[in-house]
Formats: structure tokens, C-alpha cells, sequence
């Protein structure tokens, strides 16, 4: 893999990452990666028979209905707003209404992020030694694009998926990967800080590598390296040491 260094990030301290829905999420869709030459695209979250489904629904359950009418409302208040945080609800928008308004402002958002010299830490995090250029926020950053690139890649042409997918290779992908998983610029351990992070920020760097291992080979090489590591987090036996419990008890939980 080709080594990017010194690149950061913008933090977010409020990102709703959940590690077992996280871990699920990851290991069902990166045997995309590791068992088909090309990636179709969409086939992460919002899959065809996903969104033909949902069509189908949204006409004959209310409760249905009353989840799309929300989410409609967000993309919609998001038209006129630059939050790469939102654009996973343009993606499905576009996908659920076929209006190119909302593939074209997520289209917008990501190639303008990725036009961004930096995704900024936060300072306390770049402050420490070494710097942490891979928190829960960058990990929130990369599971958002994965899903929007995934979401709009028919709406795109050519030269606009390879300059966002290259962008976010640098910006998402790097960092994450070399943070917490590929050596010699890993950081973190799963009997450190890493055992309650590591499926977040790791994971999420490697869906976000899956998302543009067409346009990135390198990007779908590091998604299968941290595939092949998702056995040791599954089997870690905990340390008494650093107060680490182990990743499943008796009955499954953490």
C-alpha cells in the first residue's frame, strides 16, 4: 500500500458510532471487496432491492411513510447547506425520488471536502506523541462518505469518481488504516485504547476503501488487510493489565 503521511482531520466528539452495530455493518460488506473483481455500485446500505423495497413500503405502511417523510425533510433543509455529515440522506434521496438535485449537492459537498487540504483533529488529539490523526470523528467522516459515494456513483462521470474517491483515499482512508491497523505507522493495540475504538475507527477506514477500491486499488488491498484482522478483535482474550475485557463473554456480549 502507498503511504500518505501527515494528513489529519476534523474530530467530532459526538459521532454516533456504535462498536457491535459497527463490527456487523463492516464484516457483512467487505467480503464485497475480497470477492469480486469490480465493486457495483450501489452495494453497501442502500442497495437496489433496498430502495425498491422501500418504494414499495413507504405506499403501504405508515410507519414507513412517517420514517421517509423525515428523511426527505433533512435532505430537502440540506439543499441549502454544506454539511458532509447529512449527505448520506441526499444519497438516499436521489436513490428513493431519481431527482438529480440531491445526487448533485451530495456530489458538490464531497468533491469540495476532498478539494480540502486537511480533515482537521482536534488539537488535544494532534497535541499527543505521536499525534492522533484517527478519532471517532474521522471514523463518523468515512462511514458518511462511503454510504454517499456508494449512494450517487451512477450520477457521476468518470473523472468526478476518481478525484472523490482519490480525496477520500488520502483524507479518510490513510489516516484511519495507518492509525490503527498497518505498520509501521500503527499507533494503537487492541489492549490499549484501541479495544473499544478499533472496530469504529479501523473498520470504518475499511469501508470507506471498499467504496472506491474501483478507482483506488490500493484502497481495496488495505480493505482485505483489515479483513483478515477482524479475527484477532473477534477472539481478543482481554488483559487484566490494562483493565481490557475480553470482546465476547459466555453469552456473547461484551
Amino acid at each position: 500500500m502507498n503511504k500518505e503521511k501527515n494528513i489529519s482531520y476534523d474530530g467530532n466528539k459526538n459521532s454516533p458510532l456504535g462498536v457491535g452495530g459497527i463490527l456487523l455493518f463492516f464484516a457483512l460488506f467487505i467480503t464485497v471487496s475480497i470477492s469480486a473483481q469490480k465493486m457495483k455500485h450501489p452495494s453497501l446500505v442502500f442497495t437496489s432491492e433496498r430502495i425498491q423495497q422501500a418504494k414499495k413500503q413507504v405506499k403501504t405502511d405508515a410507519k414507513m411513510e412517517a420514517a421517509w417523510n423525515d428523511i426527505i425533510k433533512v435532505a430537502d433543509e440540506n439543499l441549502k447547506k454544506n454539511d458532509l455529515l447529512k449527505t448520506d440522506y441526499l444519497a438516499l434521496a436521489y436513490l428513493m425520488t431519481d431527482d438529480k438535485k440531491y445526487a448533485d449537492k451530495a456530489k458538490a459537498i464531497l468533491l469540495n471536502s476532498v478539494r480540502g487540504k486537511q480533515w482537521f483533529s482536534t488539537d488535544e488529539l494532534m497535541l499527543r506523541k505521536p499525534a492522533w490523526r484517527a478519532d471517532l470523528g474521522l471514523a463518523n467522516k468515512c462511514k458518511i462518505s462511503a454510504i454517499t459515494f456508494d449512494g450517487i456513483y451512477n450520477a457521476l462521470n468518470a473523472d468526478e469518481r476518481k478525484e472523490i474517491a482519490t480525496g477520500l483515499y488520502k483524507l479518510g482512508v490513510v489516516p484511519a488504516l495507518e492509525d490503527w491497523l498497518l505498520e509501521p505507522t500503527r499507533i494503537h493495540s487492541l489492549n490499549s485504547m484501541g479495544h473499544n475504538w478499533w472496530t469504529a475507527c479501523a473498520g470504518m477506514g475499511g469501508l470507506l476503501a471498499t467504496s472506491i477500491e474501483n478507482e483506488v486499488p490500493e484502497a481495496g488491498n488495505a480493505a482485505a488487510k483489515l479483513y483478515n484482522q477482524l479475527p484477532e478483535w473477534f477472539s481478543f482474550a482481554g488483559d487484566q493489565l490494562q483493565n481490557k475485557p475480553k470482546t465476547f463473554d459466555v453469552k456473547g456480549g461484551m
